[in-house]
């Protein structure tokens, strides 16, 4: 059985789980849309995106969250696109049992574009994925999600489409993409940027993550009837 779930900035398929334990394959599809066309006037010299970096983890923990100030992960891949803290971040969450494992993927060079992590397996007991990229150039800018839940109501989401919105990592005051490094002191939390060329609300791109296959039978995934 397939429900259709609607959420807000969100649409969600999922496959009705009966067991839990079952693991799963998702590829993540990162689809960029920013040009200039979406975001006018103009892209900044060698515009692009950050090799991906995050996380699939438990609900005890969160690698990143708007409201809450960036870890120093977060502020070295927002500053530099740079990843190296944040996987040792994320490593230590693995060390103490609040994450399964450092995902990872390609970066962008240019934009529009696609780029996509083609086998991405999840464990049922670290279900939620976080996952970001620096927007580059810029001060502290980039786009990401957090906690995304791939298991919902007893089910494995089978198809997930996340809109991506430009984030501010309150580490830097800068206003422009080529600003001078300008640290910010103090550090804000980590927000949705409310500046230009992102304050016309239009997506940056999206992470489009998909069921590939799954370790249970179809039985313990599938009902055969629709709802």
């Amino acid at each position: 059985m397939k429900n259709w779930v609607i959420l807000l900035g969100l649409t969600v398929a999922i496959a009705n789980v009966a067991n839990a334990g079952v693991d799963a394959t998702y590829s993540v599809r990162f689809e960029s849309d920013w040009s200039s066309a979406t975001h006018p006037p103009a892209l900044p010299p060698n515009s692009h995106f950050s090799p991906l970096i995050g996380a699939t983890h438990n609900p005890s923990v969160f690698v990143w969250s708007p409201g809450v100030l960036a870890s120093a992960g977060v502020q070295q891949m927002a500053e530099t696109g740079d990843s190296s803290v944040l996987s040792n971040e994320v490593n230590d969450l693995i060390s103490a049992g609040l994450a399964d494992q450092v995902v990872t993927g390609p970066s962008m060079s240019s934009t529009p574009m696609t780029v996509q992590i083609n086998s991405l397996s999840v464990a049922e007991e670290f279900s939620l994925l976080s996952l970001v990229t620096m927007i580059a150039p810029s001060p502290d800018w980039f786009v990401g999600v957090h906690d995304v839940a791939l298991i919902r109501d007893a089910a494995w989401v089978t198809s997930l489409s996340l809109d991506l919105h430009a984030y501010d990592a309150g580490t830097d005051n800068g206003t422009t993409f080529t600003a001078p490094n300008a640290p910010s002191n103090p550090r804000v939390p980590v927000a949705l940027s409310s500046d230009a060329p992102f304050d016309n609300g239009v997506p940056l791109g999206r992470f489009v993550i998909t069921l590939v296959t799954s370790s249970g039978p179809p039985d313990r995934l599938f009902s055969d009837s629709l709802e």
